[in-house]
């Protein structure tokens, strides 16, 4: 009997080694199919291995046996298609009847030769049996590879060949296994294609102009295999079908490219060679990029004359579209026989993260290129022109405007334009190079140039829309137009926060810089360095907001400055300028019941002396009418705004001297109050008492104010 210890292994105890000589016996000599070891495990025996092995080899021999027949039924097919009949093996006994019938023996075919009278008998002594038969070698394969490969046959025998077609056509006409491969020689479609195994049915159908998978004849909708262009990380159009010089529509082809590329990759750059087509209402998916051979290289006029469609816009403007890109091509809008029917070159809706690079936009029948609601974009080398009179009356060159819309998600923001062009937008007055209206933000334009147009660059609003805020212009210039820089904000939409640096506008026929107040508020402008040349006036500030200047210079302008302000608005302030000649400033003057007059500056002068600048202002009153001997003066709407705290931006009015028309003056001095309001019946003469009336106040009068501003 065992003991059955249950110690655990290793164990030397003298009991387990007598359980282990037991089991042992039974494993190596015993004939039961197993045997328990001394822990109770059962394990297979020699005996139960050897059974197990056998029976085995039994199922293995009757398997092979099955299959081997069936390779044999299977080459016995294959020999007499190909046009040999296979009769058996070499052996004593057959009977040959055909010259095409073949007998094998020892891996070699052998047939009855042309000499050989038929029937004939096999005797068994051995081929070619005294020359009964000759050995037809390899002439079975050289039939086969003189075949056709749609058949299966020829280079399709060969693995690793390439088929060479001349069509789609001929490649979906081919049955080519699985690591075959195709070269297509079609011109723009002319590619390799590797025939690889697996499901392809989805791409296949949503690739509709088989331009990267291409199915077989036998697998036509590609569930086990497919044809599928080799080594490609952009999507070329001519692949697809596209004829550059074709005269249809190209925008069909184009958005069926991107709904397959979008659909299937996600998303890819969609190539389009140096051609002349035409194209209306191409529309951008998703992550997807249109890029041409160039500006110079790639055309796309207007397909449609009378439909409203623009020539390329993002396809959901509703949800909005990310990660739009066009490059390098014209779009020419001009439709021939004068229709206005509004479209744009481009026309983005609700995208963002866009990028619009090396691209001529021309004569469009509403804008060059508009963002409405887009976010996180840049326009870099683009040109947008007008060249042929059959354009409709178009809008702006390149215009950012979220009219219409009411909500801040809406906003146009953090776009970037550099080293963009506008020119020969003229054919009516609201016409610009550059357009912000009604809600952007964060709007910057780079080395941008507007010439030939009727508004250089515009920043504007109309009433009840949404403010603009923090636009900038830095290295811009104007040439030839009727304003080189315009801001307007109307009621109850401001614009605030515009900085110019480095401008420059030469030959406008009105204004360098026009800031006119039409019922909005407008205020933070700054302009820093910038000049303007051969125009009547350099800036215009129309009864607008806080404004300053720091080393600017206008030259060679009738009026460098002309300012007029209003009391009822935040009053601008003059930053440190380099010049400031010919300086208009047209303020406020009333008496306490409101009788204005008025004030001409003549005379004014400028200079730097270590950490302070001086303005001298040397005012002249023309007209005083509606007021009486008695009457006390308040000028608002001063040039300057003050400030209650001491620091070193607070500019301090040290002198104001008042010569009256008899010879008398009065001297005052005071730092500048929040309020702007300077009243002279509150002055007094240097060491003496409070005037409170001024009854020699009349035309000719002067008023002389010295400021200084502490840098």
């Amino acid at each position: 009997m065992p003991f059955n210890t249950g110690n655990a292994v290793p164990s030397n105890a003298g009991e387990d080694l007598d359980d282990n000589s037991r089991f042992f016996d039974k494993f190596a000599t015993g004939s039961d199919a197993a045997a328990t070891d001394r822990l109770g495990a059962s394990r297979k025996t020699v005996s139960g291995m050897e059974s197990e092995f056998a029976s085995s080899q039994s199922d293995r021999a009757a398997a092979f046996g099955t299959e081997q027949s069936q390779r044999e039924s299977d080459f016995n097919a294959f020999i007499a298609s190909r046009g040999y009949e296979f009769i058996g093996d070499y052996a004593a006994g057959i009977e040959v009847t055909e010259y095409n019938q073949v007998i094998r023996e020892a891996g070699e075919f052998w047939r009855a030769s042309v000499d050989t009278a038929l029937p004939y008998t096999t005797t068994g002594a051995g081929m070619p049996e005294n020359g009964a038969f000759v050995n037809i070698g390899d002439a079975i394969l050289r039939q086969e590879l003189a075949g056709d490969p749609a058949d299966g046959l020829g280079a399709a025998l060969v693995k690793g060949t390439v088929i060479r077609v001349e069509s789609v056509a001929a490649m979906e006409a081919y049955s080519a296994p699985v690591g075959y491969v195709f070269s297509l020689n079609s011109g723009g479609r002319s590619g390799t294609f590797d025939v690889i195994a697996g499901d392809f049915s989805t791409e296949l159908s949503a690739d509709t102009e088989s331009g990267i998978f291409i199915a077989q004849a036998d697998d036509p909708t590609a569930v086990n295999k497919v044809a599928k262009r080799r080594d490609f990380e952009t999507f070329d159009v001519e692949w697809f079908g596209f004829i550059p010089g074709a005269t249809d529509d190209s925008s069909v082809l184009i958005n069926k490219i991107a709904d397959f590329v979008s659909a299937i990759f996600g998303g890819g750059t969609i190539m389009v060679p140096a051609c002349s087509n035409k194209a209306t209402g191409v529309k951008l998916k998703n992550n997807i990029k249109l890029k041409g051979a160039g500006s110079a290289l790639t055309l796309f006029t207007a397909f449609s004359t009378t439909s409203s469609e623009h020539i390329i816009s993002n396809d959901d403007q509703t949800n909005g579209n990310e990660n739009l890109a066009i490059e390098g091509m014209t779009l020419d809008d001009d439709r021939t026989d004068g229709n206005t029917v509004g479209s744009n070159c481009v026309y983005f809706n609700k995208v963002t993260k866009f990028l619009m690079e090396d691209l001529i936009i021309m004569n469009p029948q509403s804008y060059g290129s508009e963002f409405a609601r887009c976010r996180d974009g840049l326009v870099n080398n683009c040109h947008a022109k007008i060249t042929n009179v059959y354009s409709a009356a178009p809008d702006d060159g390149f215009s950012v405007s979220d009219t219409g819309y009411t909500l801040d998600a809406d906003r146009s923001s953090n776009i970037v334009f550099s080293y963009c062009t506008a020119e020969g937008f003229i054919m009516n007055l609201r016409q610009s190079g550059f357009e912000i209206d009604d809600g952007p933000q964060n709007i910057k334009f780079v080395a941008c140039h507007s010439e030939n147009n009727n508004i250089g660059f515009t920043a504007h609003s109309h009433a009840n829309e949404m403010s603009v805020n923090n636009i900038r212009y830095i290295g811009c210039t104007a040439k030839d137009v009727n304003s080189g820089f315009l801001s307007h904000p109307r009621s109850s939409a401001p614009i605030s926060f515009l900085s110019y640096v480095g401008c420059h506008v030469n030959g406008a026929a009105d204004d360098c810089w026009t800031f006119d107040d039409q019922g909005g508020d407008l205020q933070n402008v700054s302009l820093v360095g910038c000049t303007g040349e051969d125009s009547p006036t350099g800036v215009l500030h129309e009864y607008a907001g806080s404004i300053s200047f720091s080393g600017c210079n206008m030259t060679e302008t009738t009026t460098s400055w002309n300012i007029k302000a209003n009391s009822s608005k935040k009053i601008f302030s003059v930053c440190a300028p380099s010049e400031i000649a010919r300086f208009q400033w047209i303020p406020v003057v009333a008496d306490a019941g409101g009788t204005q007059a008025s004030i001409t500056v003549n005379d004014a002068g400028y200079h730097l002396d270590g950490v302070y600048c001086y303005l001298h202002l040397n005012m002249v009153i023309d007209s005083v009418s509606g007021l009486t001997a008695g009457d006390s003066l308040e000028i608002s709407g001063l040039p300057f705004r003050g400030n209650h705290s001491v620091d070193r931006l607070a500019f301090n009015l040290f002198g104001l001297y008042i010569a009256t028309a008899n010879g008398n003056q009065f001297g005052y001095y005071q730092r500048l109050i929040s309020t702007d309001v300077i009243s002279l019946g509150s002055m007094s003469a240097a060491g003496s008492a409070t005037y409170a009336t001024f009854a020699d106040v009349s035309a000719g009068a002067r008023v002389i104010f010295a400021f200084r501003y502490r840098v």
